[in-house]
């Protein structure tokens, strides 16, 4: 089974649907996340993809690489005194995610990897639509992909050469 965008998505919005602290998910275009016009409940966590890759090991191309920036934020208060403790939280629910997709059953199951041997955490605060504060990460996650011949939607092709 090929393991698509939209199923890491989902994977993603579990783990925010039945996280304890995080609120909202958020997933999509950063700048729709900034937009005046949005309302979220804090904290947060955005996904914003950033590409992907098809990745070749010896011959074949036989994993693909998904790229997102992954925003933790919460409300600033209006004396911010809570910065501090937005900072801490927010390094502790993406170290969280880490360890939950790092260790999570299915990943283990169907081969899926966070890529790379250190992920960054870069605090922010910003004035968006809220006063907000909190942590990105670059996360990489790479799937195994199989090229199977048979399942490319292709229109009056013979495909009786090979052994679908």
């Amino acid at each position: 089974m090929n393991i698509s965008l939209n199923i890491i998505k989902n994977i993603l919005q579990l783990y925010v649907d039945n996280n304890k602290i995080l609120k909202n998910f958020y997933y999509g275009d950063i700048s729709k996340l900034t937009n005046e016009n949005s309302s979220f409940e804090y904290p947060l966590l955005g996904v914003i993809p950033t590409g992907s890759s098809i990745n070749k090991v010896e011959t074949r191309f036989n994993s693909i690489k998904y790229n997102f920036n992954i925003i933790c934020a919460d409300l600033v208060n209006g004396d911010e005194t809570n910065v501090d403790d937005i900072l801490s939280d927010t390094v502790q629910n993406l170290s969280d995610l880490v360890s939950f997709l790092d260790q999570n059953e299915y990943f283990n199951e169907y081969d899926i990897s966070l890529n790379g041997t250190t992920i960054t955490m870069e605090s922010f605060f910003e004035r968006f639509s809220d006063v907000v504060a909190g942590h990105t990460m670059l996360l990489s996650i790479e799937v195994p992909w199989k090229y199977i011949d048979c399942e490319i939607p292709m229109i009056d092709f013979d495909y009786k050469n090979l052994d679908c």
